[in-house]
């Protein structure tokens, strides 16, 4: 849609409005709830002559004036309305009108350069059509002060992201970050105070329109991290090119040309191309950062290069690096980082290399998982209506387009994939009165509470590595935090629990098995500060790993028996945590995975 030629009404427009409803006998008495009045109207030009064909807005219902320029909206109840309106030669006005009484009249006139107003707007009131890419025009009859507009005053419905405003004069233009979905119906409401020096704008400010039903537009850069031009940039975070809608998630398509030559992986997550360099930027270097070739997911590609110039500082990034899952098949270790802000996905070598962002989608995602080959991926996030959902995604191919494999309204956290083929995937969930561990197949999406009988709650479930039917688990239903074993029947369903830590006077907490099941770690406070523990298979011994003062967590042991370590997570305080290897027959911190 071309933008419109300013217009401006030298004679203005009239319309009449009268609103009437069924009364009682007797007077005029105000009406009652059950009261259903009519608004009607008739919109005329300066001379009186009746207009045809107007546009008309009441609430979420378009309607056109008749040859008679007459409209009508019925079976309304009293109350506030906003009514918007354009001429065939793109006029707009809107109008409060209050239907207070069963018979009321109302007449206003139009120029809309009576005072500070909107005159034309662009898309058109009520038009079809409109292109993807949402930029919108509003012509004003007076210059308003910038300072007046905000555009966190501009409700979009459904929402589009950010909103980037630009003034001159009396032109306004708006350009949302996200690209508009397709055949829409889009609201536009205003709800600030626009203003210049002589003037208060008294018109509500309101617009409908519908998107295209097509998608034939390209993705467009929005933002970048870090910024263009920008400096200080950590050596150890990746680079990201954000784009207005999703994109098609082969990343093999996107051409990368760094400057200097840099080894890289490339990964597209939800509306972002993410670069990540194998070991990490140069410190205090100058960048370039180029990338061509991306498309979304309707098969439109941008033909123009997105490129950001950046130089490198000489601090690393501190950040709370944990959750992590260690996978034999890729020898890879993925987990979750607030590195960029919010909490993302990341893998990295068991050696510390090749730091790689997996995921970029919008707020957190949370315990990353692996199946047993590593071509699946589950990890947790939010919905729409704030509940924690278990999601998956495919590896292969650099394919993430999320499924959510769990119930909406309820929170389902901590997910953990069995280590054999069948791709189960066991959680917590809140959906029973007490917190229980249930199982989900990523094939089939059938969810099963593994055992209804527990009667506490329980948490942190990890599968056995070489049988599904077994798992570990933390509750506190002996009075503190212990870890427990769950046998589940495959014939009858039936749940045995033992506790395996219950000698243990203290708080337990983050069970892990070894390779081969015969042994498992776990942490605990028994010395005042969480560290890490190793027992007996059966429960019988339980023995202390490591004497540190910094807090442990979540461990998980190097699918490698012969290698005789467990990686866990090292609290720092404020400064974060880290990925630690720690050997399981001295208790010593081998490396730092992700330390700075």
């Amino acid at each position: 849609m071309k933008l419109r030629d300013q217009i401006i009404l030298s004679a203005g427009l009239i319309l009449a409005l009268s609103s009437c409803g069924g009364g009682g006998g007797g007077g005029n008495p105000g009406p009652t709830p059950t009261d259903r009045l009519t608004l009607s109207g008739v919109v005329t030009d300066g001379s009186g002559s009746p207009l045809a064909g107007v546009q008309v807005l009441l609430s979420l219902n378009p309607t056109t004036t008749d040859a008679s320029g007459r409209f009508s909206y019925g079976n309304l109840p009293a109350g506030g309305y906003t009514v918007s309106f354009e001429d065939q030669s793109g006029n707009y006005d809107s109008r409060r009108v209050s239907l207070s009484a069963s018979s009321v009249d109302f007449s206003f006139s139009l120029p809309a350069t009576d005072g500070l107003r909107v005159v034309s707007a662009d898309p058109g009131l009520n038009s079809s059509g409109v292109p993807l890419d949402g930029l919108l025009t509003f012509e004003f009859s007076e210059a308003p002060l910038a300072s007046s507009i905000s555009a966190a005053d501009f409700t979009f419905t459904p929402p589009v992201g950010d909103l980037e405003l630009n003034l001159s004069g009396t032109t306004l233009t708006i350009l949302p970050d996200e690209q508009l979905p397709v055949s829409q119906n889009m609201l536009i409401e205003y709800s600030g105070e626009i203003r210049n020096a002589a003037n208060v704008m008294d018109q509500p400010l309101r617009l409908r329109f519908t998107t295209d039903s097509t998608d034939s537009y390209a993705p467009r850069l929005v933002g970048s991290r870090p910024a263009d031009g920008s400096s200080g940039h950590p050596p150890n975070v990746s680079v990201s090119f954000d784009f207005n809608e999703p994109l098609d998630s082969q990343a093999s398509a996107i051409d990368v040309v760094i400057s200097p030559d840099t080894s890289v992986t490339t990964r597209v997550s939800g509306s972002s191309v993410l670069v990540s360099p194998v070991g990490g930027w140069q410190p205090n270097t100058d960048y370039s950062v180029r990338i061509t070739g991306v498309r979304d997911k309707a098969g439109n590609e941008n033909d123009t290069f997105s490129e950001i110039d950046f130089r490198t500082g000489d601090q690393a990034l501190n950040a709370r690096n944990r959750e992590a899952d260690w996978n034999l098949t890729k020898d890879t270790i993925v987990f979750s980082s607030n590195l960029g802000g919010s909490y993302d996905i990341y893998s990295v070598r068991p050696d510390g290399s090749e730091l790689t962002q997996l995921t970029a989608f919008a707020g957190d995602e949370r315990h990353p998982t692996l199946n047993y080959d590593g071509s699946l991926l589950a990890y947790q996030q939010r919905d729409d209506d704030g509940f924690w959902q278990v999601m998956l995604v495919s590896t292969a191919d650099d394919q993430l387009s999320p499924v959510q494999l769990t119930s909406s309204g309820y929170e389902n956290t901590e997910p953990y994939f069995s280590r054999t083929p069948s791709n189960d995937i066991v959680f917590v969930s809140t959906r029973q009165s007490v917190t229980g561990i249930w199982s989900v197949s990523a094939d089939n999406l059938l969810e099963t509470e593994l055992d209804q009988s527990f009667g506490s709650g329980q948490y942190q479930p990890v599968y056995h590595p070489l049988i599904d039917g077994q798992l570990l688990f933390q509750s506190g239903r002996s009075g503190n935090g212990d870890i427990w074993r769950k046998t589940v029947s495959v014939i009858s369903g039936e749940a045995i629990n033992i506790n395996l830590t219950q000698q243990l006077l203290s708080d337990e907490h983050s069970p892990a098995w070894g390779p081969d099941a015969s042994f498992f770690v776990f942490i605990s406070d028994f010395d005042g500060t969480d560290n890490l523990w190793i027992g007996d298979a059966a429960g019988d011994l339980q023995n202390q790993l490591t004497f540190l003062d910094s807090a442990l967590s979540e461990p998980v042991v190097d699918p490698v028996s012969a290698n005789n370590r467990c990686l866990v997570t090292m609290e720092k305080g404020s400064a974060g945590s880290d990925l630690v290897l720690v050997d399981l027959t001295s208790g010593e911190v081998l490396s730092n995975l992700t330390g700075v």
